[in-house]
């Protein structure tokens, strides 16, 4: 004979739909597809890449490396962005230590480049407003982004808005090195720097939309 026990167990076990669990590779890709997609888009509307810039690639292995690294920082950023958002114990060597130290490579690719640039200076198809389409296009990554983030109910806003603001930052200033024009200092200067100032509205961001009640 079932008891009344055993009815609530079957009817609760009946109601049990399967969830499929988060997977932080996947949205990755999804989240970069879609990131680096907008961004060009963005910069076409309102004007052309610079001429012969992919061509680069292929004639300057430091332009190729520099631009290689950054790729690959912007990929882990992205990862550990949704990494860090899912609740468990995370070590602050992984989520914030590892990606800073690969953004200083980074930066010092650019450092090395004023001595030793890696193309001739040139400022064909220069932006004049380039570090302000960094700063727009960045930060309205950054906040579609967080909203992203925000479903898996991240207990670190702080660092994870900062992550978040780094990376969607980072897209538009990799891709300006092949927008706008290439000479170290005014990569420096109105790409990178404005990529860091959307990871530091992340951490502000953050603190108020990834805010747990």
């Amino acid at each position: 004979m079932i008891t009344n026990r055993e009815k609530l167990i079957h009817q609760l076990t009946d109601e049990l739909k399967e969830v499929t669990p988060f997977n932080p590779i996947k949205a990755t890709v999804t989240w970069l597809l879609m990131a680096f997609t907008v961004t060009s888009f963005a910069f076409l509307v309102i004007g052309p890449f610079r001429d012969g810039s992919l061509h680069q690639l292929t004639i300057s292995p430091q332009f190729l490396s520099e631009s290689l690294f950054g790729l690959l920082m912007i990929i882990l950023l992205a990862y550990l962005s949704f990494y860090i958002a899912i609740p468990s114990a995370k070590k602050m060597m992984t989520t914030l230590v590892l990606p800073l130290v690969f953004l200083c490579i980074w930066i010092l690719f650019y450092v090395e480049g004023l001595s030793h640039p890696a193309l001739e200076a040139s400022i064909s198809n220069e932006r004049h407003a380039c570090w302000a389409e960094v700063v727009i296009v960045g930060t309205a990554l950054m906040l579609v982004s967080l909203l992203w983030v925000k479903r898996l109910y991240p207990t670190m806003p702080k660092r994870n808005g900062m992550l978040v603001g780094l990376v969607s930052g980072s897209v538009p200033a990799l891709l300006m090195q092949f927008a706008c024009m290439y000479e170290p200092e005014h990569i420096l200067k109105f790409h990178i720097l404005p990529g860091l100032l959307v990871g530091l509205f992340g951490v502000a961001a953050g603190m108020v939309i990834l805010k747990t009640k």
